[in-house]
C-alpha cells in the first residue's frame, strides 16, 4: 500500500513538515477548503490509476473537524460523482479516530 501525504513547500521557509502545519490548519476554517481539495484531488488521481490498476483502492484521511460538518458527506458524494470514482474503492477515516469504507460512510 502506498501512502501519499500533503506537503508544503514555501519560498521563504523551504519544506514545512506536515506535523508542523496540519495541527494549525485543523484549528482554522481553511481545513474545510483544503480537505475538500485533497479529497477531490485524491479521487481524481485514483481514477487515473484505476485505468491501469482496475481494482485500485484509495484511503483518504479525514480531519476530525471535517466530519463534524453537516454537509461533509455531500462534499464527498460530489467529489465521487465529479471524478467518477467508485465509492466502494474509497476507504476513509481519521488518523485513528474513525474508520470505515467510503461505501458505508458516503453511499447512503
Amino acid at each position: 500500500m502506498q501512502r501519499l501525504l500533503i506537503r508544503w513547500q514555501d519560498d521563504k521557509y523551504g519544506f514545512v513538515s506536515p506535523d508542523r502545519f496540519i495541527p494549525f490548519i485543523e484549528q482554522n476554517a481553511c481545513i474545510f477548503e483544503l480537505g475538500n481539495w485533497v479529497i477531490w484531488q485524491a479521487l481524481q488521481d485514483a481514477t487515473e490509476i484505476r485505468r491501469i490498476i482496475p481494482d485500485f483502492i484509495i484511503n483518504v484521511n479525514i480531519a476530525a473537524p471535517q466530519l463534524e460538518r453537516p454537509d461533509f458527506h455531500y462534499e464527498v458524494l460530489n467529489a465521487l460523482h465529479d471524478t467518477g470514482y467508485p465509492p466502494q474503492n474509497l476507504l476513509s477515516g481519521t488518523d485513528g479516530a474513525v474508520q470505515g469504507t467510503g461505501y458505508q460512510l458516503f453511499a447512503q
